[in-house]
C-alpha cells in the first residue's frame, strides 16, 4: 500500500471507528491525488558520509524538473538514520532524488559520472518504492542501502524563493536545530512540510552553513533553495536544543515564524532566540528526524 493509500484509508477507518456515518458523497472527497504522500526515508549502512550534509528531494517527474520538497541532514552523523515530512508531495507524480554532498559544495555532482565527488540516487516514485535494505532490515518499509548502485541526477529547477533564515544569539550550549518550512495548505486542509533542515553541530566557518561565534554567542544562517512559491502561505518551526541535553522543551525551545506568502521569502529572515518569545509547545509534527545515538 503506498503512503497516501494509508492516509486515506487510515482516514475512512478513523471515521468508522467513531460510530460516524460515511456519506457516499464522492464528489465532495479530496483524492489520494491531491493529498499525496509523506517523504520519508530510512538510511541504512551510510558510514562513508558520517561528516557529509546529505540532501533529500522530492522533484517533479517531467522534463522541468521542478523542487517540491527538501530535507537536509547536516552532516548525517550516523550511518542508521531516518526522517519524516508528512504531506510533503502534493499533486501529480514525482521523484525522489538524494545525495550526500561529498563535494560540499550544495550542488549535486554526480559520482561515477562526469568525474563528479557526491553519492547520488533517484527513485522514480516519491509516494511508493521498495525498499533496498537486507538482512534484518529486509522488512522495514521506505529502507534505503548505500550498497544500492549510484544514479546520475541533476539539480532541480527552483518552484519559487529560497527560506534563509538567520538564527542570532544562540548559547554555546546549543545542540542540534532543526528547522520546518510548512506550506499551508487551506484547500486540502494540511500542513505540508516541504522543508526540513536538521543540524547537529554547529561547525564554524563552514561554507554551507555559515555559524560563527559573536561575542560568546553563536549566528548561524541556514537555507532551504526555491522552495516558497509565491501565491501560497507558508510558517516556519524552529526547534533548537538550547541546553545541549538532547531533548527539546517545548514551552522555551520552539519558535515559529509567522505565516506569510511565499513572495515574503526573498530576503532573509532573522530570528533572535534571546529576544524572540517561544511557541510555548512542540509544533503537532513533533521532531522529524532521528536522534544521534546516545555517546
Amino acid at each position: 500500500m503506498t503512503h497516501s493509500s494509508r492516509l486515506f484509508v487510515g482516514a475512512l477507518l478513523a471515521l468508522a471507528s467513531s460510530g460516524c456515518t460515511i456519506v457516499a458523497d464522492l464528489d465532495s472527497y479530496v483524492s489520494v491525488d491531491d493529498i499525496g504522500c509523506d517523504l520519508e526515508m530510512t538510511v541504512r549502512d551510510f558510514s562513508p558520509h558520517l561528516t557529509d550534509r546529505v540532501f533529500f528531494q522530492a522533484v517533479t517527474r517531467d522534463d522541468a524538473q521542478v523542487i517540491r520538497a527538501l530535507a537536509i541532514i547536516d552532516p548525517l552523523s550516523d550511518p542508521d538514520r531516518s526522517f519524516t515530512m508528512p504531506f510533503a508531495v502534493g499533486e501529480g507524480p514525482h521523484a525522489f532524488n538524494f545525495w550526500a554532498d561529498e563535494s560540499g559544495d550544495g550542488f549535486v555532482q554526480t559520482s561515477p559520472f562526469n568525474n563528479g565527488l557526491d553519492h547520488s540516487w533517484r527513485l522514480e516514485n516519491a509516494c511508493d518504492w521498495a525498499s533496498t535494505c537486507m538482512g534484518e532490515d529486509a522488512d522495514l518499509p521506505n529502507c534505503f542501502s548505500h550498497v544500492a548502485p549510484f544514479d546520475n541526477i541533476t539539480d532541480p529547477a527552483d518552484a519559487g524563493n529560497t527560506v534563509s533564515i538567520n538564527l542570532v544569539a544562540l548559547p554555546l550550549t546549543t545542540g542540534f536545530v532543526e528547522i520546518h518550512l510548512i506550506e499551508v495548505d487551506e484547500a486540502a486542509n494540511l500542513r505540508r512540510v516541504v522543508g526540513l533542515y536538521r543540524r547537529d553541530v554547529p561547525i564554524f566557518e563552514e561554507e554551507i552553513v555559515k555559524c560563527a561565534e559573536v561575542g560568546g554567542e553563536i549566528e548561524c544562517t541556514f537555507e532551504l533553495r526555491g522552495l516558497a512559491v509565491p501565491g501560497r502561505p507558508y510558517t516556519a518551526d524552529v526547534i533548537i536544543d538550547l541546553d545541549g541535553d538532547g531533548e527539546i522543551n517545548g514551552p522555551t525551545e520552539v519558535f515559529n515564524i509567522t505565516e506569510s506568502d511565499g513572495s515574503m521569502y526573498a530576503g532573509t529572515i532573522e530570528l533572535d532566540v534571546s529576544t524572540s518569545d517561544a511557541a510555548g509547545a512542540l509544533p503537532p509534527e513533533g521532531v522529524l528526524v532521528s536522534p544521534l545515538p546516545a555517546p
